[in-house]
């Protein structure tokens, strides 16, 4: 028999725009998930490593003070190798190259987003 944490979908939300972490928070638990936020790398690892159950799917942004959101996943993958990744930028340009260096496998979604269409990248993870 299922239980409840095996429902429900934990999102590690890592991005350095407040508007766009606080527009993806509430359409995400909008739609039932529950949302950890964190505004820099080293923020999201501390929360991975407090966080006592399963992380589902990190959401990050590719360009990000400290660490590319690349380095983020491979660091967090380490411990959680389960996770599902989806990558965004808001840099047209840069987001190209970087985004080329992506597994061909990786899941991007461009900024601006709107909500319906980060319901659905998110979901396509699945």
């Amino acid at each position: 028999m299922l239980g409840i944490k095996d429902i429900l979908k934990y999102i590690l939300l890592v991005d350095d725009d407040d508007g766009i972490r606080k527009f993806g928070r509430k359409i995400l638990e909008h739609h039932g998930y529950l949302v950890l936020e964190a505004a820099h790398p080293d923020v999201a690892l501390n929360l991975v490593e407090e966080h006592s159950g399963r992380i589902h799917l990190l959401l990050t942004d590719l360009i990000m003070p400290g660490m590319t959101g690349r380095q983020l996943a491979e660091m967090v993958k380490r411990n959680s190798p389960e996770i599902k990744v989806l990558y965004t930028s808001g840099y047209r340009d840069l987001a190209i190259g970087i985004k080329a260096a992506l597994p061909p496998e990786a899941n991007y979604i461009s900024k601006p987003f709107s909500g319906p269409q980060l319901i659905s990248a998110v979901q396509s993870v699945w």
